[in-house]
């Protein structure tokens, strides 16, 4: 059945929230926490308050965990000023990331992926988180410097509670989510059975390679090594000697972006043979609709 759910919104989500985690990274839905604005705490002159309120993808996910943790004014107002200019910096991947739905939404409705027609638009998002990953490497370490031992701790405990939480919103939404899209294409129980096959198929004929990605994910430190990569960014930003650059040692962007774009699109070339052109056109409009919209993806960018 995962396989199945899985073909429903390969059309449009499986390439969008893979390639939205770059540059800006998906600007999607991530888990609400509940803060006591103004709390005082017991260290002198801090406090819990929400940081970051209005901010999108991995800034909103860090400021929901900082919010939980107690900052002093000059830590806060420090902070602040790290996620507007991390936020600004992030909004220049939007344009990019629309110009690649826009793309991939026109050849969807063709009925025939080429990906090299799209490398320019992949290109240029690959580019655009080039330049900003040093920038976000050094907020990071920034931040963690300004905190103390207990505060950079709280962090991390806030981390993990509010991705365990993410966890949970997806474990139950992931099947609504699924229908909708069945819906939205109006497929029907032969074209879902299809798309089944197709997939059980695929994922069969390259099971050993996925296996090793899942697994390089899991044991990977860098900065696409999945909640592997991240759990060991988290192991290390409690202690003193924190090296943002040694925890996320940054690899190839371009390569990894290749990559991701060649296995996200190939599942859409296998699921686009059994829709027809009305329900590509439905497709399409969907894939331009959430390129537009960011917030409806559910994506993770990397820190």
């Amino acid at each position: 059945m995962r396989a199945a759910r899985l073909g429903l919104v390969l059309v449009s989500s499986l390439v969008l929230s893979s390639l939205g985690t770059i540059g800006c990274g998906s600007a999607g839905t991530e888990p609400q926490t509940q803060t006591q604005t103004g709390t005082t705490a017991p260290e002198s002159n801090a406090t819990i308050a929400p940081v970051a309120v209005g901010s999108h993808g991995m800034v909103k996910f860090v400021g929901e965990a900082l919010g939980q943790v107690a900052l002093r004014t000059d830590q806060r107002t420090a902070i602040e000023k790290l996620a507007t200019d991390a936020e600004a910096r992030h909004q220049s991947a939007l344009p990019l990331r629309v110009n690649l739905a826009n793309a991939i939404a026109a050849q969807v409705e063709t009925g025939k992926i080429d990906q090299a027609a799209l490398q320019p638009q992949i290109d240029a998002l690959s580019a655009n988180w080039e330049a900003q990953r040093p920038l976000d490497h050094a907020a990071f370490q920034k931040m963690h410097d300004l905190l103390d031992a207990t505060q950079r701790q709280a962090f991390v405990d806030a981390v993990h509670a509010n991705m365990q939480a993410k966890k949970g919103e997806h474990h139950g939404g992931h099947g609504e989510k699924m229908q909708e899209w069945a819906t939205a294409l109006n497929l029907t129980d032969a074209q879902k059975d299809q798309i089944k096959t197709s997939i059980q198929a695929e994922l069969v004929a390259h099971k050993s390679e996925m296996m090793q990605h899942m697994q390089e994910g899991k044991d990977g430190p860098g900065e696409h090594g999945g909640h592997g990569g991240r759990g060991h960014i988290l192991d290390n930003f409690a202690a003193d000697n924190f090296s943002v650059d040694q925890a996320m040692p940054q690899s190839d962007a371009k390569q990894h972006v290749a990559e991701m774009a060649t296995h996200g699109l190939h599942f859409v070339e296998i699921v686009m043979p059994t829709l027809t052109a009305d329900q590509r056109k439905l497709a399409a409009d969907k894939i331009r609709a959430k390129g537009a919209n960011p917030e409806e993806e559910e994506g993770h960018a990397p820190l």
